[in-house]
């Protein structure tokens, strides 16, 4: 059937982390994954702080960032759950942007590797990510800064080719209709 684009990392902890501890994949999910990746998205939410401010409440908002920020847009759920911590693929890309804004912030050579990165493990951020850099360099480019234009559409060009032809080969070339297949006449 091929590789289909999904963001597995979760998954692929949660499996982990429920075969280790012999508990229920559901637990493993919904208590020990989320808490993980909302526990490092606070220690990033408070890196982020530290490089604008020392004031503490601004580390107290930081801290309850991930739960007010549902309420705040209304997201149907946050009823439910007071909280948008609650979807792992949000929390992941929640950290590599505070990544990304970190290095960009330090003037990193690299500050846009974590967005490039990113697609590898939530390939639905490819077509944003890849578009956004182009442009920037496009940019970049017109304002006569071709080397800093390279440098990032180079990188950017050959990650969207890779997930691309990964994705192409995978492929199958005929696939079957979702609720199942017509019976033959031959």
């Amino acid at each position: 059937t091929g590789a289909s684009p999904y963001h597995y990392i979760e998954l692929w902890l949660t499996n982990a982390l429920s075969s280790l501890f012999s508990v229920n994949p559901l637990l493993a999910i919904s208590v020990l994954v989320k808490s993980f990746f909302s526990g490092v998205l606070v220690l990033g939410m408070f890196a982020l702080t530290q490089l604008f401010t020392k004031n503490v409440i601004l580390y107290i908002l930081a801290f309850f960032s991930i739960t007010i920020g549902a309420i705040v847009l209304d997201y149907s759920p946050a009823i439910q759950m007071a909280t948008n911590a609650h979807q792992v693929k949000m929390l992941i890309v929640a950290l590599f942007f505070i990544w990304f804004i970190i290095l960009h912030h330090q003037n990193r050579y690299s500050w846009f590797y974590p967005l490039l990165l990113l697609p590898f493990i939530i390939i639905a951020t490819l077509p944003v990510i890849a578009s956004s850099l182009c442009i920037y360099s496009f940019i970049l480019f017109l304002k006569h800064k071709k080397k800093q234009a390279y440098h990032i559409i180079v990188p950017t060009i050959v990650t969207a080719m890779f997930v691309a032809l990964f994705y192409g080969l995978q492929s199958t070339p005929q696939s079957a209709p979702i609720y199942g297949t017509a019976p033959s006449l031959y």
